[in-house]
């Protein structure tokens, strides 16, 4: 966040929105430095609801005079090798609406010309369907509430090994990710003497847990934590 309220005027930043108040507290900094924010919406639906996932998104959107939001359906359908998606312009004047369309149509050429249209016509079949659309979030539903679940008892599984490291973070984070703080080294071991694959960073998918690995994971996860 230092680095954000750092940042000079009139610049495009990445920017996640988690929460309604992330909305609410970043709106003021980005219209006073006259900032064209980049929203990334890539886990709609798998944090805590498909309407409470941008409720900060929708504050933002509505305060600010322009943004860009990318918004995903790898993950909440999924369809990623489809790369499937969607670009949301926003403008104040329908002058600049259309000259935003008409760069953006030549990016998108010029990057990837005609794309096939199978993730793209997957997405829009079940969104127009109201059945369909009703049985996607519902499932949606059940893998956000399965993830959370897998976080609660990798938390007091590791919680039982007396693991003195704060755990906090397995149930506070949400979505498929979770950031461990895992060095490169503890990233290593867990490999090599675990065959638990995890990103160098110490980024997990909990997505990736189910009852079948969970306590492998936890033998692994808190042998490195007691390195």
């Amino acid at each position: 966040m230092t680095q954000f309220f750092s940042m000079p005027a009139v610049t495009t930043p990445l920017v996640w929105i988690c929460q309604s108040n992330n909305g609410q507290n970043l709106t003021p900094f980005v219209v006073d430095r006259k900032l064209l924010p980049f929203v990334d919406c890539a886990c709609q639906g798998l944090g805590d609801g498909m309407e409470e996932d941008v409720a900060g998104l929708c504050i933002f959107a509505g305060s600010v005079r322009e943004m860009f939001n990318a918004s995903s359906f790898s993950k909440s359908f999924p369809v990623y090798r489809e790369r499937t998606g969607a670009l949301t312009l926003v403008t104040h004047t329908p002058e600049h609406l259309g000259q935003a369309q008409a760069v953006a149509g030549t990016v998108t050429r010029s990057s990837s010309s005609m794309p096939p249209s199978h993730g793209a016509r997957i997405v829009a079949t079940v969104l127009d369907d109201a059945e369909l659309r009703a049985d996607w979030t519902a499932e949606l539903d059940d893998m956000r509430k399965r993830i959370a679940l897998m976080r609660q008892i990798l938390r007091q599984k590791l919680e039982d090994r007396q693991v003195a490291q704060d755990l906090a973070f397995l149930t506070d984070q949400k979505r498929m990710f979770s950031y461990t703080g895992f060095t490169e080294k503890q990233v290593e071991t867990l490999r090599a003497d675990f065959g638990i694959y995890t990103a160098r960073d110490g980024r997990i998918d909990a997505a990736g847990l189910s009852e079948a690995n969970l306590d492998a994971a936890t033998e692994g996860f808190a042998a490195v934590m007691r390195i």
